[in-house]
C-alpha cells in the first residue's frame, strides 16, 4: 500500500517530543531591559548621556540591521559596528563605533535579566525533556549573560549563530543543532521563541514543531503554520506534557 504525502507528514508531526529548543532573548531573558541597561552603562563609561530617544533611535537602526542579517544580506561582523556607526552619524558624535561595540558587548555580557517565571519554568521541565538554547546573539555577550544568570546548567547544548557559522532562520543553523543533539527526525523537537522571522520561520522550514511566544498579541504577519501560540511561558509545561504523550 502506498501512503499519501499528507498521511506521511501527519505521522512525522506526531512523533513524541525529545528536545526543546529555546530562544534566549525575548523568550527566556528580558532583552529590552538588558539592552537598555547595557546601552546606558556603555555610554556613561565614555562620558556620554543617553536618554529614551537615543535608545529608541539605536533600536530602530539595530532592528533593521538584524532583519538584514536574518535575510542573509549582511554579516554579523558588519552589523555590530554598523549599528553604532549609523547612530553616531545620526547625532554627529565623534566616537569610534568599533570601540563602542566592544564596550557595549562587554557590558551586555554582565547584564542578563531573566523574565520572572524563567527559572521556575526550567526547573519544572528539568528531567522531563532535554533542552538546548538557540540564539543569534553575539557569542561573548550571550555566554557572559548565561554564566551570570544561573540557567546554563539546564541545557545540554548552547547554539550561538556566531559559533555555528549560520544564523536563524537558515536551515544550516538548525541542521547543525539537530546533528549535535543526535536528532534525525526534526519533528521530535519543539522550538519556543518570540521571533516569527527567525525562530518560527526557521523552525517551520526545518521541520521542527513550533511554539510562538507572543506575549503582546502580535499578528502572524508571515502566515506561518504554527503548532502552538502562547502569551505566557507558564503555558509551556502543559504543551510539553501533551507532546510527550504522543
Amino acid at each position: 500500500m502506498r501512503l499519501s504525502p499528507t498521511f506521511v507528514k501527519g505521522v512525522i508531526k506526531s512523533m513524541a517530543l525529545r528536545y526543546l529548543f529555546f530562544d534566549l532573548d525575548g523568550t527566556l531573558m528580558d532583552f529590552d531591559q538588558s539592552e537598555a541597561a547595557a546601552f546606558a552603562g556603555a555610554f556613561a563609561g565614555e562620558g556620554f548621556y543617553t536618554d529614551d530617544e537615543t535608545l529608541t533611535t539605536y533600536r530602530q537602526i539595530s532592528r533593521k540591521l538584524w532583519n538584514a542579517l536574518e535575510l542573509g544580506q549582511i554579516t554579523k561582523e558588519h552589523l555590530v559596528v554598523e549599528r553604532f556607526k549609523q547612530l553616531f552619524e545620526h547625532y554627529d558624535w565623534d566616537l569610534d563605533p568599533v570601540r563602542m561595540n566592544d564596550i557595549y558587548v562587554s557590558t551586555l555580557g554582565v547584564t542578563g535579566i531573566l523574565y520572572p517565571n524563567t527559572l521556575s519554568l526550567l526547573e519544572q521541565l528539568e528531567g522531563k525533556v532535554s533542552m538546548a538554547l538557540v540564539t543569534n546573539g553575539v557569542s561573548k555577550a550571550q555566554r557572559g549573560r548565561l554564566a551570570g544568570s544561573g540557567i546554563e546548567k539546564f541545557f545540554t547544548h548552547l547554539f550561538i549563530s556566531e559559533e555555528v557559522g549560520a544564523e536563524k532562520p537558515s536551515p544550516a543553523f538548525f541542521t547543525a543543532a539537530l546533528s549535535a543533539c543526535g536528532i534525525e527526525n526534526p519533528a521530535e523537537v519543539l522550538i519556543v521563541g518570540d521571533s516569527l522571522s527567525a525562530d518560527m520561520r526557521g523552525g517551520v522550514n526545518s521541520g521542527l514543531k513550533t511554539c510562538w511566544f507572543n506575549p503582546t498579541g502580535q499578528q502572524n504577519s508571515l502566515n506561518l503554520p504554527l503548532d502552538y501560540q502562547i502569551t505566557s511561558l507558564d503555558e509551556v509545561p502543559a504543551i510539553v506534557e501533551k507532546e510527550l504523550e504522543l
